[in-house]
C-alpha cells in the first residue's frame, strides 16, 4: 500500500473519530438540558 494513501486514510480516519466524539459530547449534553427542564 502506498504511503501517501495510508496517510490518508489515517488521517480521514482520525477526523472522523474527533467529529463523533464531539457530535456524541453534543448529543449528551443537550440530553442531560433536556433532563433537567424535564424535572423542573
Amino acid at each position: 500500500m502506498n504511503i501517501v494513501i495510508m496517510n490518508i486514510m489515517v488521517g480521514l480516519v482520525v477526523s472522523d473519530v474527533k467529529r463523533f466524539c464531539l457530535n456524541a459530547k453534543r448529543e449528551h449534553s443537550r440530553s442531560r438540558i433536556e433532563i433537567c427542564l424535564g424535572l423542573q
